[in-house]
């Protein structure tokens, strides 16, 4: 009788398709037709046929085998058939461990399809747009390595916890995997915190938790083009089987089997996404990716379902951004978008571009080595265009920041300089200074800056201010140390200023030893230095007053701090850090900067989020990656170095 129900399933569709390609056949047009209508009928009938190809996946997705094993079935049929099955690789995709992120999606950062009082019996993930799209690789430049995970919510006093050394900690965990490393569908069961003891040889240990795998059903390699025919659902059945089906373009492949850990009476969310394949490991997608995630309910109900943000249950991750999610009900739907916003470029002649600064347009500006050994500025576009300039010829040209209005500043061998938005330029110059450099201009076009004067064997710094009419003041901190030694700096040395006109920068101490300082409008100056701090250097300010930048601890190591206005303090150490390097803060809180890991001792990009939540920036087989600034619309910029650290490339991006 299960067999009958089966063949007449597939009868329908194969007759809806077969009035679907009656009407294509009568609008082809005749040997008279034009080329134009020639190929606009083809297009149309493509454009038809692919219609009815993902009509076809999205119905034999919802369409679970009879019958325990592994099938296949083959458009226009929905009718499986029994293949043999296959073992899946003993690797585990795991449960997300809490550590935070906050522009990669995975690691928990991901949206779930929350059911809203009903029990979710099946769901069904896919890419309904899928734009430019050409690469996906894995972090060792593997192409097309990831997994497509359909994974469960954790639930807690499933009964197949009952043997755990502490039940009421243990929670059982089904993911719905497709895995193009192992070219196998199938499914993962997970009792985390269940204890040492697993509860047979079935099971392997991963720290105190436990994983199975159902067997697998093999699947052609699919190219990570293909990801627009890709669908993986998962259904479960209470007392009965839990099944997994993907399908391919004309193709579908499914897996029946136990319900190792009782989903069906615990599903109340499901995560969807293109992950890493296995083990903690990312997917990197190429720059301007774009992909659109659907994840449809079956939970007996037509009520749109909940869009759970940081809702997501697997440890695997893919260097997207996520974007809004959306609702909608009928078949309970969640709908999101995801982009891959990392985007490289080079200045034409240049020998390692250095980028300085971004603002909220996104435009950066920095400056690189020519032919000519001597360094030269530049100003790349939102939309890629890439300006050169000089502010002296021949000699050094330094550009160090960008304001919101389009205005560089920086420095020449000896004088600061201002870039106007018509390319014009001024050099100026504090008065008895050897150097001047320019640092930073905020939007009512006041500069902070530093200048140095030579005395003999060593070089005093101190801090000036130069207002949109050109007017300098100078300022030290009382009580600068004006001499700490033959060929080292001493003094007072600026950072940054925010759009209220509060200065921030460190000094020389008696004993010579840098301490930091904020300098607010009138003038008065604040000393201050994070706890337990043998030295202190902050790096930025934004409006609200909020202070980030390094320090050096007891133990040798230099590590970031954030500093609130009323004077409390945070860290900022991405996980696995040992060195944290220059940070930048922009008015919405978010921070970036540069850390190095102890795992490999590369420096590696991190975005904070105003929530703390910390992210770590790669670009795909580099040797290490930096990242210097953040501008107001949240795009940041940096420089990534390829392997042997021998060229440079710049680096822009999102969170």
């Amino acid at each position: 009788m299960a067999i009958r129900v089966e063949i007449q399933i597939g009868i329908v569709f194969v007759l809806a398709l077969s009035m679907g390609w009656a009407s294509v056949a009568k609008s082809r047009p005749s040997g008279s037709g034009t080329a134009a209508q020639t190929v606009a009928a083809t297009q149309s009938e493509e454009a038809r046929s692919e219609r009815l190809e993902g009509a076809w996946r999205a119905a034999i997705a919802r369409t679970p085998p009879q019958g325990r094993g592994c099938f296949t079935a083959f458009y226009p049929l929905t009718v499986w058939k029994h293949i043999r099955c296959v073992t899946a690789p003993l690797q585990p995709y795991l449960p997300t461990s809490g550590v935070p992120r906050i522009t990669a999606a995975g690691a928990g950062n991901d949206y779930a399809a929350g059911s809203t009082n009903t029990l979710v019996s099946s769901a069904v993930g896919s890419f309904p747009t899928v734009k430019d799209l050409t690469s996906e690789i894995d972090a060792n430049g593997n192409p097309n390595v990831y997994s497509l995970q359909l994974n469960s919510n954790f639930m807690p006093n499933d009964p197949a916890c009952s043997g755990a050394s502490d039940p009421g900690n243990c929670l059982g965990w089904e993911q719905f995997v497709y895995s193009s490393g192992s070219n196998t569908a199938f499914i993962q069961y997970w009792l985390i915190h269940y204890g040492s003891n697993c509860p047979d040889k079935k099971w392997a240990l991963y720290g105190d938790s436990c994983y199975m795998n159902s067997e697998a059903v093999p699947v052609p390699p699919q190219k990570i083009t293909e990801l627009p025919h890709l669908l993986l659902s998962g259904s479960a059945v209470w007392q009965g089987m839990d099944t997994v089906i993907l399908t391919t373009k004309k193709k579908a492949y499914s897996r029946n089997g136990d319900d190792t850990v009782d989903l069906a009476t615990g599903w109340n969310a499901a995560e969807f996404n293109i992950f890493g394949d296995c083990c903690n490991h990312r997917a990197y997608f190429n720059s301007g990716a774009s992909l659109a995630v659907e994840i449809d309910l079956t939970n007996g109900s037509t009520h749109k379902p909940l869009c759970q943000a940081g809702a997501g249950t697997t440890a695997e991750t893919n260097n997207m951004s996520l974007r809004k999610c959306s609702t909608s009900g009928g078949t309970p739907s969640v709908q999101f978008t995801e982009e891959q916003t990392l985007v490289s470029f080079d200045v034409p002649g240049a020998n390692e571009p250095l980028v300085a600064a971004i603002n909220k347009d996104g435009v950066t500006t920095g400056y690189y080595q020519g032919s000519d050994i001597y360094e030269h500025s530049f100003l790349r576009m939102a939309d890629g265009e890439i300006v050169a300039f000089d502010a002296e010829s021949p000699g050094n040209t330094m550009a160090l920041d960008i304001n919101d209005a389009g205005v560089v500043v920086g420095d020449t061998d000896t004088q600061g300089f201002v870039r106007a938005t018509d390319g014009q330029i001024t050099l100026f110059k504090v008065a008895k200074s050897n150097q001047t450099a320019a640092l930073e201009m905020n939007s009512s076009g006041t500069i902070v800056g530093v200048y140095n004067v030579f005395r003999t064997d060593h070089f005093i710094l101190h801090g000036f201010f130069r207002t949109s009419d050109g007017a300098i003041t100078t300022f030290d901190v009382p009580g600068a140390s004006q001499n700490c030694g033959a060929n080292s700096s001493s003094g007072t040395r600026p950072s940054r200023i925010n759009n209220l006109g509060y200065i921030v920068g460190y000094y020389y101490d008696k004993k010579c030893k840098i301490r930091g300082f904020i300098r607010n409008i009138n003038g008065a100056i604040a000393i201050f230095d994070p706890p337990s701090s043998q030295e202190t250097d902050p790096y930025d300010i934004n409006d609200a007053g909020t202070v980030v930048g390094v320090f050096r601890a007891p133990d040798g190591w230099t590590h970031g701090f954030l500093r609130a206005a009323d004077g409390t303090f945070a860290s900022i150490d991405p996980p696995g850090a040992r060195y944290t390097d220059r940070d930048r803060i922009n008015n919405a809180g978010i921070v970036v900067g540069t850390y190095l890991a102890d795992a490999d001792g590369e420096p590696h990009g991190f975005v904070r989020g105003n929530d703390g939540k910390i992210e770590t920036i790669d670009t795909p087989l580099s040797a290490g990656t930096e990242l210097c600034c953040i501008g107001g619309g949240n795009s940041f910029a940096g420089t990534y170095y390829d392997p042997g650290f021998e060229t440079a490339h710049g680096l822009v991006g999102s969170p």
